[in-house]
């Protein structure tokens, strides 16, 4: 076992630990993601019932406007390319628990990608452990 073999285990298992680090961050962005996800299906549910009822609007980033709600039953949704529909609270609800079904399978994938990763670290570091040991 030479040393350049050494450095070139050494480099894998830098490179597996940095792939797990950018899957980790990617899942931390899904699971807030999904969680704001489960929020607005909370606030469509909230929405039932409250006709007439006084609402913040965000008209930008952290700047609102109040608001009085004239139809509960109907929302605007965009479906891209500057393009909006209007949809029942309901159609809307259900799109919401698609996506975060979704999501939540992409999230189990990406877990079970990070373990698989973290499987081959520890691998890697019992492999250049005993590199090490017989030099």
């Amino acid at each position: 076992m030479g040393e350049e073999e050494i450095k070139q285990k050494y480099l894998q298992l830098q490179m597996t630990a940095q792939n797990v680090r950018e899957i980790q961050q990617q899942l931390e962005a899904v699971e807030r993601k999904g969680k704001e996800l489960e929020a607005n299906i909370d606030s469509i549910a909230d929405l039932k019932g409250r006709k007439s009822a006084e609402m913040l609007s965000p008209i930008s980033e952290g700047i609102f406007l109040k608001a009085q709600l004239k139809d509960e039953r109907h929302l605007v949704v965009n479906v891209g390319a500057g393009v909006c529909v209007r949809k029942s609270a309901e159609e809307v609800r259900r799109m919401l628990q698609e996506r975060k079904l979704e999501l939540s399978q992409y999230a189990a994938r990406m877990r079970k990608q990070a373990e698989r990763g973290e499987e081959m670290m520890k691998k890697l570091e019992l492999e250049l452990s005993s590199m090490v040991q017989n030099v």
